[in-house]
C-alpha cells in the first residue's frame, strides 16, 4: 500500500515539474538518460580497480565502461548538445524521406496521372524540417506544448 502510494505522489509531483516547465522538458530526459549511461559504467571501473586488486585474475580495461562514463557525464553536463544533434538527425531524416517521396512521385508520372497534393505533403516535410534545422531547441520542446 505504502508503494503505491509513494509511486502516486512521485508521478504527480514530476507531472507537476513536467506543466510547469515545459521548455526543460528535453534537456530533464537528456539528464536521466546521461545518469542511465553513467551508472552502469561507474560500475564497470569499480569492479575493474576492486578485481584489480586481486592480483590472481589478470583483468582488461573495461573500455565500454569508460565510454559509457564519459558519454554520460557528457550528456549531463551538455544536455543542448545532444538535443541539437538529434534534431539535425531528424530534420536530415526528414529530408531524406520527402525527397524518396518526391521521386517516387516523379517516377509514377509515367505509368498513372499523379495529382498535385501528392506533393504537398513531402513538401511540407522539407519545411518542417528546415524549421528543425533552424531551431532544434524549439522543436524538441514543441511535443510538450502541443500536449
Amino acid at each position: 500500500m505504502k508503494s503505491i502510494i509513494l509511486r502516486a505522489v512521485a508521478s504527480m509531483i514530476v507531472g507537476g515539474l513536467l506543466m510547469s516547465f515545459p521548455e526543460k522538458v528535453s534537456d530533464w530526459l537528456v539528464i536521466v538518460t546521461g545518469v542511465l549511461f553513467l551508472a552502469p559504467g561507474v560500475y564497470s571501473l569499480v569492479s575493474y580497480y576492486t578485481l584489480k586488486k586481486d592480483n590472481s585474475v589478470p583483468v582488461s580495461l573495461p573500455i565500454a565502461g569508460v565510454g559509457s562514463t564519459i558519454l554520460g557525464v557528457w550528456m549531463i553536463l551538455n544536455p543542448t548538445f545532444f538535443i541539437k544533434a538529434l534534431m539535425a538527425a531528424v530534420a536530415v531524416a526528414l529530408i531524406i524521406v520527402a525527397v524518396n517521396r518526391i521521386v517516387g512521385n516523379i517516377r509514377a508520372r509515367k505509368f498513372v496521372q499523379v495529382p498535385f497534393w501528392f506533393y504537398l505533403f513531402p513538401v511540407l516535410l522539407i519545411v518542417v524540417a528546415g524549421y528543425v534545422l533552424a531551431h532544434p531547441l524549439q522543436a524538441a520542446g514543441l511535443p510538450i506544448y502541443i500536449s
